[in-house]
């Protein structure tokens, strides 16, 4: 088979030999010009120079595979090929000569930086001497390259400073700033823009700028070539700016330059002025120091109150916790087990009863406790209330899970006769023998604490008309010390306790709930001696 193209390279066919005669087999215009074809080293195929690119044809499909700019080549204009062995190749374009890597799937290019000057390149004017170098006819005359040699670029381009901006203004008002020795900037200017320009007529737009500024920048940064280096909030003391100029291939092809910048300090932190701030702050401290000692005289004042009102509320908590008549019950509670031989029962009743005094004991010492060991307290109170009513009501306490694990505290013992109240007034007084319902729920926001006590009894309104029904009334002395307690606690506290107490009655359902906000707490102040 012979490629044969007429007419000004723009038809290109296929003919072949058959019985002695040549016949037309195939005709492969395509609207391209064919500068030049030379065979491949593979069989059956063979390379087209076009100014569509350089097209490989394979003669037994006669598919063609083309390779253009979009592959990586300089140029679409092919005029020449010289292929390897190995599969590289080079070839001859509008824009000078061309290498491609078959391993590496790239294309290197060969210009006046390499001592390839001429720009275009005709037909037929490529070939490989025995040695292997390669030779290259071109307009501005022969080019000859040695592959064994390094393609390090002989022509190396120029860099310099074009341009130097502080806080947006040019720093030099009048010169060449690329003749300055050094940036001295005032305490101020400490934002600095610096373009850097790597002048190189062939390929500018490939080079990159790479970079560090000594001082501040622990790594190099690079940037495309003729771009500004931007620094701001610069503190005062020396620095060095270095930069060079990259390749495609992020080779360095220039050496590295200097250029130091000075930024002057602040006169608030020279010898002088600081020398002048230690006088007046030792004046200051005396003044302060006078001021300090009045106020914690006040404190000393303040916190002999706090102790009195911690002993009075320790007492009156001790008090409404120990109800004489609650104790007076839980003991004949155990006697009738006792009677009635239950010892299982009675001794359960009797373990629960005595660490709920030893719990109460323990409280009572401090104003604020954990969180948590006031709940403790609670859940043994109303398990005692619980078996002594014969289960007429369940309950149940939600915590928000992050509060366990933060020392939250909390006023001891304020919550019980919330719950007592409930208990007593509420749940007992339910027609019914069953289905009562104590819920306790414990949330918290970001500055407080909120519980939420809420059952299903007979609501505040039936409550106070049995009350006041009864023969022996009583006086809740739980509530009233807590009542005392939030009094006096919101005289010490920025962020108030407050008690809201809601009627549930509706058209099937009664009960109440009781909402006491607490101030979120993270340190127990009254602890110390």
């Amino acid at each position: 088979q012979v490629l044969v193209s007429y007419n000004w390279w723009t038809n290109l066919i296929v003919i072949s030999k058959i019985n002695g005669r040549w016949q037309f087999k195939k005709d492969l215009s395509q609207g391209f010009q064919t500068y030049a074809i030379e065979p491949s080293i593979q069989k059956n195929k063979a390379w087209l120079c076009t100014n569509y690119g350089l097209k490989f044809l394979d003669l037994n499909s006669f598919s063609i595979t083309t390779i253009n700019e979009s592959n990586g080549l300089p140029n679409d204009a092919v005029t020449d090929i010289i292929e390897e062995k190995n599969g590289d190749y080079w070839v001859t374009t509008n824009k000078g000569i061309a290498y491609y890597d078959k391993k590496l799937n790239t294309f290197k290019q060969y210009t006046v930086k390499d001592g390839a000057y001429s720009r275009e390149y005709g037909w037929g004017n490529a070939f490989k001497l025995k040695d292997g170098r390669v030779v290259f006819g071109g307009t501005e005359g022969i080019t000859l390259i040695n592959p064994k040699i390094s393609n390090e670029i002989k022509v190396k381009p120029k860099t310099q400073i074009t341009n130097i901006l502080v806080n947006e203004k040019p720093y030099l008002k009048t010169g060449n700033v690329n003749e300055a020795k050094i940036i001295s900037l005032k305490p101020n200017e400490n934002s600095i823009a610096i373009e850097i320009t790597a002048i190189d007529y062939a390929m500018a737009k490939e080079l990159k700028i790479k970079y560090k500024l000594e001082g501040f920048d622990k790594e190099w940064i690079s940037i495309p070539n003729a771009n500004n280096i931007r620094y701001t909030d610069l503190k005062e003391g020396s620095y060095e700016l270095k930069y060079q100029v990259l390749n495609s291939n992020n080779q360095a092809v220039t050496d590295i330059k200097n250029m130091p910048i000075y930024i002057q300090t602040p006169f608030q932190r020279t010898l002088w002025f600081r020398a002048l701030m230690v006088l007046s702050l030792v004046g200051l401290g005396i003044i302060f120091y006078r001021i300090r000692v009045k106020q914690i005289r006040k404190d000393l004042k303040k916190k002999e109150e706090i102790k009195r009102i911690k002993a009075e509320a320790e007492i009156n908590a001790l008090r409404s916790q120990m109800n004489p008549h609650f104790i007076f019950n839980c003991l004949n509670t155990i006697d009738s087990y006792i009677l009635l031989n239950k010892v299982d029962e009675a001794s359960s009743f009797l373990n629960k009863f005595s660490k709920l005094i030893r719990r109460i004991l323990e409280n009572s010492r401090d104003e604020l406790i954990y969180l948590n060991h006031e709940l403790e307290a609670l859940e043994l109170y109303i398990k005692l209330e619980q078996e002594r009513s014969q289960g007429s009501f369940d309950y149940k306490i939600r915590v928000k899970k992050d509060l366990f694990d933060k020392n939250v505290f909390v006023p001891t013992m304020l919550l019980q006769p919330y719950i007592e109240n409930a208990i007593i007034h509420g749940l007992r007084n339910r027609p019914e023998s069953t289905g009562g319902f104590l819920e306790i729920d414990v949330s918290a926001t970001k500055d407080s604490i909120s519980v939420h006590i809420k059952d299903n009894g007979v609501g505040i309104l039936v409550a106070q008309q049995i009350e006041s029904m009864a023969l022996n009334k009583k006086t809740s002395l739980g509530m009233k010390v807590s009542n005392e307690r939030i009094i006096k606690l919101n005289e010490i506290y920025l962020d108030k306790i407050k008690v809201e107490v809601l009627d549930l009655k509706n058209d099937e359902n009664t009960g109440t709930e009781v909402i006491i906000t607490l101030p979120f707490i993270k340190e127990n102040k009254f602890n110390e001696d």
